[in-house]
């Protein structure tokens, strides 16, 4: 077998949390429930699998309240229409992915997680 298509073999195979993850969805969804509470629905996956997550998710969006728990800041704007930003037990930030990304000087989510978990810290003190 060329190199190439080993490479493209190995890079498709499932992680052992994808496979988890694949039983899992069809048992949460199954009985069609008003809320769904997802944490990290897209870790371990590869590229392929993560845009067929976001596109379940996106179709279940409309009709359903779906929490998501990420510490991956970049699938939030690809999920998320609000996010918010919990330090210590106490929300420090609610907005939308947009909204909260201004309150960085950098204009990232991963800059305004920093800045306000940085904040609140300081006010614990």
């Amino acid at each position: 077998m060329p190199a190439s298509r080993r490479l493209r073999a190995s890079a498709s195979a499932p992680s052992p949390r994808a496979i988890a993850a694949a039983w899992a969805w069809p048992g949460a969804i199954l009985h069609d429930p008003p809320v769904l509470l997802l944490d990290e629905p897209t870790d371990g996956l590869d590229p392929n699998q993560k845009r067929a997550v976001r596109a379940l998710i996106a179709r279940m969006a409309p009709t359903k309240a779906i929490l998501i728990s990420t510490h991956t800041l970049t699938e939030v704007p690809a999920m998320c229409t609000r996010a918010i930003v919990v330090d210590r037990g106490l929300v420090v930030a609610d907005g939308t992915p947009a909204e909260l990304a201004k309150k960085s000087e950098d204009g990232t989510l991963e800059g305004a997680f920093m800045r306000l978990t940085d904040q609140a810290e300081a006010n614990a003190r």
